[in-house]
C-alpha cells in the first residue's frame, strides 16, 4: 500500500510543483494513513498554492485504496539553530527565546529507565490540573514514548495554521512523537534527527494559556538533555528514582549534567521507598534507603515518597492517571497532590521571562 502511494505522490508533486517531496514516513493506524512529509515555508506556501493534497487524496481513492488519508508536515526550517552557549549567556535566561503560549516549564529527568519518570509525570500534570492549573505534558521520549499508553490516546493531533494542537485529556494537553509515528517501528534515529523532533514537539505545537508545561525526558543524558538544556527555558528540574543503590548510582549523574548546566533543581521524587500493610508502614524491599541518605548529602530536597502500589504500576495500561481513578490510594494521591503544591510554591518563585507576542 505504500508503495502504490509514494508512487502517486511522486508522479503529482512533479507535475504540481517540479520536484519529488521527502516522505519522511508513512503510518498506517485503523484505515487512516499519516503521510509526513519535511517541507521548509516555501515548499508548504507552494504545495497548499497548488491543492496538491486534494488531487493526492482523489488519485488514492481511485488506485482502489480505502483509507482516510491525513497529511503532517514536518518545517525542517522551524527548529533554532543549536549552538554552544558562551558561559554569560548560560547565566542570563534572557538569551533564550521563551516557549509560546506556556508560562513556566519543569522538566523530569531519571539517570535509569523503569522507574516509573513518566508515571509520575503523568500523575502529577494530573495533580497540577486538580488544583486548577492549565497543564501541558511533552512527552520527549523519542525512542520510547510512554504517554500515549498512560493516557489511552491512540490518534493522530489536528492541525490549525500548520501548528500541531495539543491532545487534551483528562484536563493534561499533551504531545508526543507517540501520536504521530507508527507505534511498531523502531525511530533509528541520529542526534541530529532527535533535536529536530524536539522542537517540533515543542515550538511546532500550539500552546494556548498553559500555566505549567512539564517535559517528561527520556532517561540518560543524551544529545537531547543537551540540545533542551541550552535551547528552552527551564524553570526547574525534578529527578525519580528507586531507593536502591543501582538507581542512586545513574540519578547522580542526571544531577551532575543539571548542575553542569546550571539548571535549578527543585528535588526528587522517590519512587517505589516502602510497602504498606493497611496503616502500617514496611521497608522497601530495596532494602537500606541509598536515595535519603544521597539527598541528605547534597542537600537536595525529597519532594515526596510513593509508596509501592499494584493498582499504580497497572494504571499505566487502564488509559487514565491513577490519581483521578475512583479506589484511588488515598495515601498516594495526598502524596502527590503534596508533591504538586511544593513544585508550585517552587516555581512561584522563578521570574518569568517575557512572552513572546
Amino acid at each position: 500500500m505504500n508503495n502504490k502511494i509514494s508512487e502517486i505522490m511522486e508522479k503529482l508533486s512533479y507535475e504540481k510543483l517540479g520536484e519529488s517531496l521527502n516522505i519522511q514516513t508513512m503510518v498506517e493506524r485503523e484505515n487512516e494513513i499519516a503521510i509526513i512529509i519535511d517541507v521548509d515555508k516555501d515548499l508548504y506556501n507552494r504545495i497548499v498554492k497548488s491543492r496538491l493534497e486534494e488531487d493526492v487524496t482523489k488519485k488514492i481513492a481511485k488506485s482502489g485504496i480505502n483509507a482516510k488519508i491525513k497529511f503532517i508536515y514536518n518545517q525542517v526550517l522551524v527548529e533554532p539553530k543549536i549552538v554552544p552557549l558562551k558561559p554569560s549567556q548560560k547565566e542570563n535566561l534572557k538569551q533564550i527565546v521563551p516557549i509560546k503560549g506556556v508560562k513556566k516549564v519543569i522538566v523530569v529527568v531519571s539517570g535509569k529507565g523503569g522507574v516509573g519518570k513518566s508515571t509520575m509525570s503523568v500523575n502529577l500534570a494530573a495533580s497540577f490540573v486538580k488544583l486548577g492549573l492549565s497543564t501541558a505534558l511533552v512527552d520527549a521520549d523519542i525512542y520510547g514514548p510512554s504517554v500515549p499508553s498512560i493516557l489511552g490516546i491512540n490518534r493522530y493531533p489536528e492541525l490549525k495554521n500548520n501548528l500541531m494542537l495539543p491532545i487534551e485529556v483528562h484536563g493534561i494537553k499533551s504531545i508526543s512523537i507517540g501520536y504521530i509515528v507508527d507505534p511498531e517501528k523502531a525511530a533509528i534515529w541520529r542526534g541530529p534527527m532527535i533535536t529536530k523532533a524536539l522542537s517540533q514537539l515543542i515550538r511546532g505545537t500550539k500552546w494556548q494559556d498553559i500555566d505549567v508545561m512539564i517535559i517528561d525526558m527520556p532517561p540518560g543524558t543524551g544529545d537531547i538533555h543537551l540540545s533542551l538544556m541550552e535551547n528552552y527555558p527551564i524553570d526547574g528540574i525534578i529527578g525519580v528514582s528507586f531507593p536502591s543503590k543501582l538507581s542512586v548510582a545513574d540519578l547522580k549523574k542526571s544531577i551532575a549534567m543539571c548542575e553542569k548546566m546550571k539548571q535549578p533543581l527543585i528535588g526528587i521524587i522517590n519512587n517505589c521507598a516502602y510497602e504498606r500493610n493497611g496503616n502500617e508502614i514496611i521497608e522497601s524491599p530495596f532494602g537500606a534507603n541509598h536515595l535519603n541518605d544521597f539527598c541528605k548529602d547534597k542537600n537536595i530536597e525529597i519532594l515526596g515518597e510513593i509508596e509501592i502500589s499494584r493498582e499504580l504500576a497497572q494504571s499505566i495500561d487502564v488509559g487514565k492517571p491513577y490519581i483521578l481513578e475512583e479506589k484511588c490510594n488515598p495515601y498516594i494521591a495526598k502524596e502527590f497532590k503534596s508533591i504538586a503544591e511544593k513544585v508550585i510554591q517552587f516555581l512561584e518563585k522563578r521570574p518569568r521571562l517575557k512572552q513572546q507576542k
